[in-house]
């Protein structure tokens, strides 16, 4: 139950930031990465599901897949 807590706290503080997440920027061409990040939220968004958590997991994943790192 707690880490649902934590997880449903996350998303809240994280809502109108969702699709910037904070990523280790050594080495990252800015330019890229936001075209990269842009095609991931359009991604979500063209083809959402019914759960906040879900599409922001689906995001990441994305994220994760072009080889970005995240911070947190």
């Amino acid at each position: 139950m707690g880490v649902s807590l934590m997880l449903a706290s996350c998303a809240m503080r994280q809502a109108d930031n969702r699709f910037h997440p904070s990523i280790i920027e050594n080495g990252v061409d800015m330019q890229q990465y936001e075209k990269d990040r842009s095609a991931c939220e359009n991604k979500i968004k063209s083809n959402p599901s019914n759960y906040e958590l879900t599409d922001l997991l689906h995001f990441r994943m994305c994220i994760h897949e072009k080889g970005y790192s995240f911070m947190s």
